[in-house]
């Protein structure tokens, strides 16, 4: 008889990886753990991924695809840099109103040295890099982007200030208020300043 897969607990143990991720960091992240608070046995994980790397790396293909569609997309209509900027930040704002667990989510994984000591780093890597790649190629021979430019200041301003902002925000670090349009619009200003 074949084993019954349930989206329902699949979808459960995916938001419990991201909430363990953001709350304790990967060093501490097990497999028991995220099978216990997801309620399912870790045999029944085990038949779905081979450990959290394994669904770690599921969870950050899924939301760089997400980016890499919009992205790619704005890249192929020949919007401008701060166009890209512009809809990059706001997808990130709109996405940690909806619900900032995958946000939240996604800047640990920025800043958790433990994971970057991981196997996914080579993979998580290779994906920005390449992104990043074609967006510096790109915007660089349009002039809108520094001759200089390179990977490191690309990821540091396009990628990690915006999520690291988007994530002070949400902790209520500074400031209480709800984030909003003109946050967007500040941080599209920030990024495009410091990488014109």
């Amino acid at each position: 008889m074949a084993r019954v897969t349930d989206p329902q607990k699949l979808e459960m143990i995916k938001r419990v990886t991201m909430e363990i991720m953001s709350e304790s960091g990967y060093k501490d992240m097990t497999v028991s753990k995220i099978a216990k608070q997801s309620g399912v046995s870790a045999g029944y994980l085990y038949r779905h991924f081979e450990g959290k790397d394994d669904l770690i790396s599921h969870l950050v293909d899924e939301y760089f695809e997400l980016f890499n569609r919009q992205l790619g997309h704005s890249l192929s209509e020949s919007s401008s840099f701060k166009e890209i900027v512009h809809l990059y930040t706001t997808t990130l704002i709109e996405m940690a109103n909806e619900d900032p667990v995958p946000i939240k989510f996604l800047g640990s994984l920025m800043s958790d040295h433990s994971f970057h000591k991981s196997r996914l780093e080579t993979d998580a890597n290779a994906k920005i890099r390449d992104m990043a790649s074609r967006v510096i190629s790109n915007r660089t021979k349009t002039g809108e982007l520094r001759q200089d430019m390179d990977i490191v200041d690309f990821v540091l301003f396009f990628i990690e200030m915006p999520l690291n902002y988007v994530n002070m925000r949400l902790n209520k670090a500074f400031n209480s208020e709800d984030l909003n349009k003109k946050e967007a619009d500040k941080l599209t200003d920030m990024i495009t300043k410091a990488l014109s």
